[in-house]
Order: structure tokens, then C-alpha cells, then sequence
């Protein structure tokens, strides 16, 4: 499966894509498993985020309330880490990841809006976040 990089400004191009697949996935063609709603209390969804300088890539977006695990995999030559600031969450943070190295965080996010940013010595600030919008279960919504 293909990691989706997502720059700054392109959060609409990139819903309207996934609306797309999503429709394209109801009219005939089978969604991947990774692409199953989350589920309250149940299993967690995983969705690996590779961090760079200065950016996140997911395998996947989040799909809806319930419970996520988001690997993180530093993928670049700076230490990293990953907060998650809203949808049923305030100031979750992952451990620091050096350069190659993974950590896990779990999260129950609930419907609305999500910011995820790299909390170390300004990277926010340079660019390392992203805005995230957890649809309501059953809504057929949410992702970037």
C-alpha cells in the first residue's frame, strides 16, 4: 500500500479524493481491510504515519470514531515525535523517535477535529502538523 504525503493546503484535494475512492469502493470495488470503520471498544485500528523533515505521511486515514494505534516510523535525520490535540483527545504524545527508530500511540478519538503535530523544538512551526476531521460514525466521512 502506497503512504499519502500531505502538504500543507491540500487537505481539500486530498478529501475529495478519498470521497472519491470511498464511492468508487461502493459501486463495485472491495475497500481494503485497513479501510474498516473503527469500532468504539473494539480492536484499534492500525495506521502507520512515517515522519520526515518536516512532514507526516500516513498509510491511511483515520475513518471514523474508535480506538487507533498510529505507528509512528522516523523516517528522517532528526528526532520526532507525534501529539494529538482534540476528537476526544488533549495533548497526547508519543515518545521521541530517533532517526530509524518506531513507537506506538494509542488513541480513542471521537468525532470532530483532530490536530496532529511534532511537539520538538519547533518543527510545528516549520510545518509538521496536519489537521485531521473525524466523521461521525455511519456518516461515510472524515479522513484529511
Amino acid at each position: 500500500m502506497g503512504i499519502l504525503s500531505i502538504p500543507q493546503g491540500k487537505a481539500r484535494t486530498v478529501l475529495a479524493l478519498t470521497c472519491a475512492a470511498a464511492l468508487t469502493a461502493a459501486c463495485g470495488g472491495a475497500a481494503p481491510s485497513s479501510a474498516a470503520p473503527a469500532t468504539p471498544g473494539g480492536a484499534p485500528q492500525t495506521i502507520t504515519v512515517t515522519m520526515t523533515e518536516f512532514a507526516f505521511a500516513f498509510d491511511h486515514p483515520p475513518n471514523g470514531p474508535g480506538a487507533y494505534v498510529f505507528h509512528a516510523v522516523n523516517a528522517g535525520k532528526y528526532p520526532h515525535s507525534i501529539e494529538l490535540d482534540g476528537a476526544g483527545v488533549s495533548d497526547q504524545t508519543s515518545s521521541t523517535v530517533q532517526p530509524g527508530g518506531t513507537t506506538d500511540l494509542t488513541a480513542t478519538l471521537q468525532a470532530g477535529d483532530l490536530d496532529m503535530y511534532c511537539p520538538i523544538d519547533g518543527h510545528r512551526a516549520k510545518g509538521m502538523e496536519t489537521h485531521l476531521t473525524i466523521a461521525a460514525a455511519g456518516s461515510g466521512t472524515g479522513g484529511y
